[in-house]
Parts: structure tokens; sequence; C-alpha cells
């Protein structure tokens, strides 16, 4: 493995909104239908924190700033734990083990590798795997290592040893891997994409081009290089004929690459789930490249187009949360997962049955008055007609529902609505309404954002601070209108675990004592590690107004 000289800065904050324990709120009711004694004194939107947050708190910034990922800096080697999955393959020459090739564990059993490390060397097959040692030339690491028999290896029936496509092997063991902390399979990455992000890559190989292999575990980072710019580098080689399949991709780094003797090992990504434990997500084995010097380039295969074939070889069922509930990981970046009070936020339901709730939600934002996205609020099959607050278990109907007037089904500009609730917020509730943001967007750099976990059974939220100077279109790779907002998403879980919180707040990072909006996740948005897109909030404070104070005045008529 060559090893250069870049680091990584690469650190979140994550916060487990946890649901309350029910027991503890038996009686507890927020909302009543008699208006608190002051509601019909106010006239505008804007007082927010002055009615609901007396004495205006000092706005601090109670996150830390990004840290630094220490995972490769001046030739930094891996070290036991790190790589749970990481194996060496050996084979047994004139009485001695050799180790040329990695592998990866993928079961208890089984191990991915290359085919073209399934060959013989010197009349002799790979015979051996060592798991849980990051040093084979010492025996500092032995009480963790395990040495198991290899039992068969079976190469993909498409591989020939005169090409370099197909180069993916499962490697059975005589017996299971004990997992423990320095021993655990990796899961597989599954999506048809290769990500974009800073993918790891770890081995045994040389530490440059000729240079003898690494006695001790080397790691380091490389970036996705589109097929086109890839296959330029690889012209006239006769062990591809046909240029890169879709089954392969490439990686490279202006000094860090995968070497002789790394064949066999995985590039990955690693991500966390919703408890804030991280997992390595293997997206290639490592296969070949050209000579390992600064600027060079890998080639790996993909896992995903081959996950029908290794199941079957194997007899297991890869997924996402089955691998992640195998063995207990490293928690994420040190980063601890801790309560949080944003009860502001309420789920839109059809009916006054809990479960009838479709991905959507609304915050609180007045007495009475739910802000959502308009595509949350109307459809062409169902719109909500009661609004359902965790912690109290409470049910409210909703009143009346009021669209913006300029919105258009299927069209993210103006996507805000307004519900108006039967009941209204008690004056002496602790549940306070979430206050609108009176600053202009683009001059933000902290947003929060509420995902939800895609169990139904679970009532988890995460909410994720992200620090970014303001979007452009450019970088977002949309033409957005002014009050639009979309965010590139680095939020690192892994694929398909957890949604955005469609019509839910886009929220002022810089304070937890006062929450303000921002803008509104549109339903545009999908998975919670993809695009975010949404409405922001201040374009349409007039409109908002307007709303509020005309249905106020409305009230009033009735309790005077």
């Amino acid at each position: 493995m060559a090893i250069g000289a870049d680091s990584i800065m690469f650190s979140q904050t994550f916060l487990l909104i946890l649901p309350m324990v029910l027991a503890s709120v038996r009686g507890l009711e927020y909302f009543s239908r008699i208006p608190a004694r002051d509601y019909f004194s106010r006239n505008t939107i804007s007082d927010c924190i002055d009615r609901f947050y007396p004495p205006k708190p000092d706005l601090v910034d109670p996150f830390p700033s990004f840290g630094e990922d220490p995972a490769v800096s001046n030739g930094f080697r891996a070290y036991n734990g790190e790589y749970q999955h990481m194996a060496a393959i050996g084979w047994l020459i004139r009485g001695e083990i050799k180790y040329y090739c990695g592998g990866i564990l993928i079961t208890t059993r089984f191990l991915l590798t290359a085919a073209h490390c399934a060959v013989a060397m010197d009349g002799v097959e790979p015979s051996t795997v060592r798991l849980g040692d990051t040093d084979l030339g010492s025996s500092q690491y032995d009480f963790s290592a395990q040495q198991i028999t290899i039992k068969r290896i079976t190469r993909h029936p498409l591989h020939r040893l005169t090409r370099n496509y197909h180069d993916i092997a499962l490697i059975e063991l005589t017996e299971d891997a004990k997992l423990n902390e320095d021993v655990c399979p990796a899961c597989l990455w599954l999506e048809s994409y290769v990500p974009d992000e800073a993918m790891r890559i770890v081995g045994f190989g040389a530490k440059s081009f000729a240079e003898a292999l690494s006695s001790t575990l080397q790691q380091g980072r490389v970036t996705y290089l589109p097929r086109d710019s890839c296959n330029e580098k690889f012209v006239g080689n006769r062990r591809l004929p046909d240029g890169l399949m879709d089954s392969q991709f490439c990686a490279s780094h202006a000094s860090m690459d995968t070497c002789q003797g790394d064949s066999g090992g995985p590039i990955e990504v690693q991500r966390i789930d919703l408890s804030d434990f991280v997992h390595p997500l293997v997206v290639g084995v490592t296969s070949f490249g050209s000579p390992c010097v600064n600027g060079s380039t890998g080639v790996y295969t993909k896992v995903a187009p081959y996950l029908d074939w290794i199941q079957r070889e194997t007899g297991e069922t890869f997924n996402y949360l089955q691998c992640t509930t195998r063995c207990q990981m490293r928690m994420y970046g040190g980063n601890s997962v801790v309560p949080t009070s944003f009860r502001a936020i309420v789920h839109l339901l059809t009916d006054q049955t809990v479960g009838s709730h479709y991905n959507c939600s609304g915050t609180l934002i007045d007495d009475r008055f739910v802000l959502t996205a308009a595509s949350c609020a109307i459809s062409a099959r169902e719109s909500p007609s009661f609004v359902y607050i965790s912690d109290s278990r409470e049910v409210v109907r909703i009143d009346e529902i009021f669209i913006h007037p300029k919105f258009e089904l299927g069209n993210p500009t103006n996507d805000i609505a307004l519900l108006k609730l039967t009941q209204y917020l008690k004056s002496n509730s602790s549940l306070k309404p979430t206050c609108l943001s009176q600053d202009a967007a683009n001059e933000l750099q902290s947003f929060s954002f509420i995902m939800n976990t895609k169990n139904r059974k679970s009532q988890s939220k995460i909410e994720f601070k992200y620090y970014s100077k303001w979007m452009t279109n450019n970088e977002c790779g949309e033409r957005l209108r002014l009050n639009e907002i979309c965010f590139k998403n680095s939020f690192p879980v892994i694929p398909n675990f957890c949604n955005l919180e469609h019509g839910g707040p886009i929220l002022d990072g810089r304070s937890t004592e006062v929450r303000t909006i921002v803008g509104i996740v549109s339903r545009q948005s999908t998975g919670c590690d993809q695009k975010l897109y949404g409405t922001l909030v201040q374009p349409h404070m007039q409109w908002i107004d307007s709303v509020v104070f005309r249905m106020q005045k409305e009230d009033m008529l009735v309790f005077v």
C-alpha cells in the first residue's frame, strides 16, 4: 500500500431524539379548546421569541467544530480493531507461510477475495487465512490472531486468468471465525452506484512500487475516478480488451494507492447506524492497477453486481439490517448520541389512528398553527385530518388547511402550507412553538434537520447538524429559485436506514435554546443520505402572517 501525507477532516455531530417514556406523561395534555389570555393581542408571527422565550437568550454555538479524522497521514498504519474484517491469505511454501493476498471476512465462514488470488505459488495453492492480526512479522498481536485452514476457494464462473474481468472469489473456511473486538464480518455496499466520498483502502501490500510486502497493515484514502478517465489510463491493456466493465470501477489519489500484495482486500466506506455505531461497507475488492507511484490508479471489482452469486454460494442473505447486528462495532468518531428535546414537531395523520401517518410532519409555530409542506397537506390520494404529538400522545383535529396560493402539485416552488388546529396550546404548556428565522438564509453556516428511522416500530429520530455555507445551484446540481433550498447531504448513514421528515423543519443550527426554522423539507427529498430539498420560510413571512392573523380575527369574534 503506497501511503501519502494527506489527512482528511471528517466529523459530524449527531443527536438522537429519543421517545419520552409514555408512563411519565400520563395525563399530560398540551392543548385546550380555550385560547391563552394574550392570544388575541398578537399582531405578528415575528414576536415568537419575545412571547414564548422571554427574556431573549444569547444565541451561542454549543457544537464543536470539525475535528480531524486520524485515518491516514504520513503513513499511519492500521491497528487491531480498526479493520476487523481484514484477512491475510497465506501459502505454505517450503515450511513457511507467505502472505501474498488480502481477503474480506463477510460471514463467520466465508471471505471475499480476488479471483486471481486463487492461483498456485511455487506449485502450492493458498491454504490458510489469518484474522485479527495487524503485524504479520511480529508476535505482538498473536493473542488476538486466528489462523484458519481454507476448505475451498470458488472463483466466479466467468473469471478467466488471462483477463481482468469478474475478478472475485469466495473462500470457505474449515471452521467458523470467532467474533470479538478484533474479528467481525464487514457489511456489503448493496447500491449500484459507487459513493462519491473518500473510500478507505487497506492491505499488507508494498508501501511503494517494487518494494517488499509490508508486514504491518496499512491504510489509505482514494476517491472514485470516472470510467472514461480510467479507461484512458489502460488503453492497449491486453487483459482489458473491451475496456472496463460496469462491474469494475477505478479510484485514485495524488499519493495513495493499493499496491502489490493488496489484491483481494477491501475498498470501503464507513457508515453509521442510528445508534452511532460505525460499520464498514465494502464497495469493492482490490483487483489490479497501474504501478503504485504518485498519481497511480487502482481498479476494483464492485461487490453489488455479484450479490446473487455471493448469496447462492454462501447460503446467506446480505442486507444492511442483518449485517449491523452481528457484533458490536466502534463508536463513530468518538461522537456520542445524546438526548435532545425538540418537541414542536408533530406527525400528520389521515385519521385518529396513530399508525396512519404517511411520512409527513409539521412544526408548531403558533398556539394553533402548524407549518408544513404543501405537498404533505394536499395530494391526489389523501390529506391530513389530524396531528399527533408523540410525547403527550395527543391527537388534535385539523380545522382548516391553507395551501400557498402559488403552489402547484409536483412543483417544489412555494411548497408551504399552514394547518389550523381545532384546539389551542395551553398558556402554561411546557411545549413551546418554534420560531421562524429572521436572518437571511444565505448568511447562515450551520443547519439542522430531522430524520426518522425506517423501522415503523421505533419512534427514534436523528437530528443532524450540517456545517456548510449555502449550497450553490451547481453544487446541488439543480436550478433553484430564490425561495428554494438544496443541500448535498453528507450524513454518513448506512443507505436506506432512515428518511427525512417531509414537511419537517430545516433549523438554524446555531442554537438549541431557541430553535428557529429556516426552511421546510420538501417531499422531493428521499433517503436521509441523499439530497435534501426544501422551501425557505423567510420569503413567505408575509403570507404566513396574513393567514394566521386573519384567522385570529375570526376566532376573536367567537370568544368576545
